[in-house]
């Protein structure tokens, strides 16, 4: 059981010791999207706004380390989309970068919605932009990116993957019982409280979205200029 960092590593890191291609996709069950997010003392209202300070003085966020899918994402909305000057500012994870935004020591902050729904529904932080096909139920005042103009669609997952050889009959049943525990609605209730959506589906559509996934982060990881390692 991995995340989004498998896709992600697949182009940013030179010695992963495997490929993708030495796993199996058992199923790809719950997600959460990219958010962008400032102190609600901002001037920036929207997405928009912060945007068009960005153009006339250069501004910064945190995000939970370089690498991560809110560094990429963000940045690549930034300099590849909105062409502004936007310098990330790398933490040891979520908590400390929320420290931040909240202490007035960054513009803004990128990172998946399960880190900072609770503040995000409390108001401590305001949400200008989530990364998603439509707005969430449970957050439903921010916009999507592609509102703003702006087409990304990203998020960190949670996979389930086997070995590539596995006998097709286990993956088979494997991701049967994974569908299964997403049915039940104590599943659902718990994935809901964390902000998660997610999904049933086979593992050729489980796949298939893995493969579109390496390659779009592949993309980005290129188009912001960021360096295997």
């Amino acid at each position: 059981m991995t995340t989004t960092g498998l896709a992600i590593n697949e182009t940013l890191s030179k010695s992963k010791g495997f490929a993708v291609d030495d796993l199996a996709v058992v199923a790809i069950p719950a997600w959460a999207p990219e958010t962008l997010s400032v102190n609600p003392s901002s001037p920036a209202k929207s997405l928009a706004e912060l945007l068009q300070i960005a153009k006339t003085k250069p501004i910064n966020y945190a995000s939970p380390g370089v690498g991560t899918s809110g560094h990429i994402a963000s940045a690549y909305l930034f300099q590849e989309l909105a062409k502004v000057e936007a310098v990330n500012v790398p933490f040891q994870g979520g908590a400390l970068a929320v420290n931040a935004l909240l202490g007035g020591h960054v513009d803004a902050l990128a990172g998946a919605v399960t880190g900072y729904a609770g503040q995000l529904k409390a108001g401590s932080i305001r949400g200008i932009g989530v990364a998603s096909e439509r707005r969430l139920a449970q957050l439903p005042d921010i916009p999507t990116y592609t509102e703003s103009g702006f087409p990304i669609v990203a998020s960190t997952w949670v996979g389930i993957f086997a070995p590539a050889r596995t006998d097709a009959a286990i993956l088979q049943k494997l991701n049967t019982s994974v569908n299964d525990v997403l049915r039940e609605a104590s599943t659902q209730s718990q994935l809901q409280a964390l902000q998660t959506e997610f999904r049933t589906g086979d593992r050729a559509n489980a796949a298939d979205y893995f493969r579109r996934d390496v390659a779009q982060w592949q993309k980005m990881i290129t188009r912001i200029g960021l360096t295997p390692q």
